[in-house]
């Protein structure tokens, strides 16, 4: 559980960074 806890908190982070960077320095 704990293990599915970080995993799923560290995606969130990388998808959170992600969103900032895109709107950060659009390249579409």
């Amino acid at each position: 559980m704990k293990l599915a806890l970080e995993s799923t908190g560290s995606i969130a982070d990388n998808m959170i960074r992600y969103i900032s960077i895109c709107s950060r320095e659009p390249r579409a």
